[in-house]
């Protein structure tokens, strides 16, 4: 009797696991807020791109959320859709769990390309981190 009740928990466990993945890029998470990407980078290599290509539609802003490991981000390099490259000043610390500020994009809204990011392990042993991208209309 046991064995179908421990069967069908672990079902929902792994049906529950497989909705909770998150939204997928391109949707709008909240009014204005629009999903275009996540990596989860390696610590140990110091440079990664999130490519923004197949996400249509103009954005006034960025913002980068951090979870699962420290790092420190120190240059950010932003591609446009006319292919004008912009690189704001950069240094940013983050915690295991925390966000940018609002990053303005130069000028109108804009079509993002692709964002290429450099960053660091804050902590001596190397680990992943999960980056995710999100455009501000």
């Amino acid at each position: 009797m046991r064995t179908p009740i421990v069967a069908a928990l672990a079902f929902l466990f792994l049906l529950t696991g497989a909705c909770a993945s998150g939204p997928a890029v391109g949707v709008e998470v909240e009014p204005g807020v629009v999903l275009l990407g996540q990596r989860k980078v390696d610590l140990r290599v110091d440079h990664d791109v999130i490519g923004v290509g197949r996400v249509e539609g103009r954005f006034r802003a960025l913002r980068v959320h951090v979870a699962e490991s420290p790092l420190e981000m120190y240059d950010i390099k932003v591609t446009f859709g006319n292919g004008n490259v912009w690189s704001p000043p950069t240094r940013l610390l983050f915690s295991s769990q925390s966000w940018t500020r609002r990053i303005d994009l130069p000028g109108d809204a804009r079509i993002v390309r692709k964002v290429e990011f450099v960053y660091r392990s804050r902590q001596p042993a190397s680990g992943r981190a999960l980056v995710t991208l999100y455009g501000l209309r």
